[in-house]
C-alpha cells in the first residue's frame, strides 16, 4: 500500500493530480483491507476436493466457493482467491511442507492435474485444510 502511494506521489504530473490519485489509491487500499478482514472472520476451514472448493464458516456450515483466476499453488505456498456465494471475494495465503505433510502433497497433485475441472469430486479426493495458522 505504501509503496504504491510513494510511486504515485513521484509521478511527473501536476501536484493536484498526484494527490487525487494518491487519495483514490488510499481509499481502494482501505476497501481491500476491509474485504480481506471480512473474509478472514468468515472462514474457519478451506476444504478442497478434486472437483470443488468449500469453506466451513464459523457456525460450522459448509458453503461452496469458486476458486478464481489468479490463484497459485507452489511447493511451499498457495495463494487462493475464493469467491463466496454472496459475492465476497477473498484471498487466502496458505503455507505447507510438501515433504512432511500428505495433505499439502495432495493439494499439489489436485492443483496440477485438475485445476481446470472443479465441479466433480469423489470422497477419496477430499482434503481439509485448517485456515488459521495455515501451516501444514
Amino acid at each position: 500500500m505504501l509503496l504504491g502511494m510513494a510511486l504515485l506521489l513521484r509521478l511527473p504530473v501536476a501536484g493536484s493530480i498526484r494527490v487525487g490519485l494518491a487519495a483514490i489509491w488510499l481509499l481502494s487500499s482501505i476497501w481491500e483491507i476491509g474485504r480481506i478482514s471480512r473474509g478472514a472472520r468468515r472462514i474457519k476451514i478451506i476444504r478442497l476436493t478434486a472437483g470443488e472448493a468449500m469453506i466451513v464458516n464459523r457456525q460450522g456450515r459448509q458453503e461452496a466457493v469458486e476458486i478464481m483466476s489468479g490463484s497459485v499453488v507452489l511447493p511451499g505456498f498457495a495463494w487462493l482467491r475464493l469467491k463466496c456465494p454472496d459475492g465476497l471475494i477473498h484471498a487466502e495465503l496458505l503455507r505447507g511442507d510438501p515433504v512432511s505433510c500428505q495433505h499439502w502433497r495432495h493439494l499439489q497433485v489436485l492443483w496440477r492435474t485438475r485445476a481446470g475441472c472443479f465441479g466433480r469430486a469423489t470422497e477419496a479426493d477430499t482434503i481439509s485444510t485448517p485456515k488459521r495458522g495455515s501451516h501444514f
